[in-house]
């Protein structure tokens, strides 16, 4: 049987790990996703604008920025990745006539000629009803989104209400969460439960037993003293 363990000092290069034994370590401890309180969660926000906007507002749009906060994020593979700064992404230009909705993605790509993590802008198809791209879920390749965007004709801005977020969606992204499941306590409970019951139901029974010997004694007594019978050792029945 083989194991797959770690971490320990190599000696003569017995104990080396690649990188895929050092993201397993975050399996089974934490889910997939954005940690929400981390910097900024991923969010994506209206554009950061840029210090020359007035000079660029007046030519032709070509592309659509908007901001993506910083933040830090894993897969599911345990492979991880942070967002140091706030940075503009770019949209492709509006269609003419049609909406569409693009989705801003983290891209983790484990092929052998890329081997990152990404942020990725998935241009939608125009159409009267758009829908958002689909994301890839491979082996080789995750995807995680952050938000969708949704792109009126011959917009020249996106504005925050047309961010569609999608982190807290677990279907899609989520946030971190840990994996430990709370212990049940429920049968430790049918077990005090059940102790509990058969204490009670022998205090009833002793003192049931207990009530019943003194009615039976003071009944007993009575009628010694009703006889005139001082010391009830020396009575003795006589049959008549």
């Amino acid at each position: 049987m083989t194991l797959d363990f770690g971490y320990f000092d190599s000696v003569d290069g017995d104990r080396l790990y690649d990188a895929d034994t050092m993201s397993r370590y975050f399996t089974g401890i934490i889910s997939r996703g954005v940690l929400q309180a981390y910097e900024g969660g991923f969010q994506v926000t209206e554009a950061i604008k840029p210090e020359d906007e007035e000079d660029e507002a007046t030519e032709t749009v070509t592309e659509l920025p908007v901001a993506v906060q910083p933040g830090k994020a894993y897969f599911s593979n345990g492979k991880w990745v942070t967002n140091p700064y706030a940075h503009n992404v770019f949209l492709e230009a509006p269609a003419m006539t049609l909406p569409r909705i693009d989705r801003i993605v983290l891209r983790c790509d484990r092929t052998y000629d890329e081997r990152n993590v990404s942020i990725v802008v998935k241009t939608g198809v125009p159409d009267p009803a758009p829908v958002p791209p689909e994301l890839i879920s491979t082996e080789e390749i995750e995807e995680m989104s952050l938000c969708q965007v949704y792109v009126d004709p011959e917009a020249t801005a996106i504005t925050q209400d047309k961010i569609i977020d999608e982190r807290p969606n677990n279907s899609v992204c989520g946030f971190v969460h840990q994996l430990f499941e709370q212990v049940s306590t429920e049968e430790l409970f049918n077990q005090y439960d059940a102790a509990f019951e058969k204490w009670f139901k022998d205090i009833k029974e002793t003192v049931a037993t207990t009530t019943l010997i003194r009615q039976y004694s003071s009944n007993y007594y009575t009628m010694n003293k009703d006889f005139g019978i001082d010391n009830p050792a020396k009575f003795k029945l006589v049959n008549i």
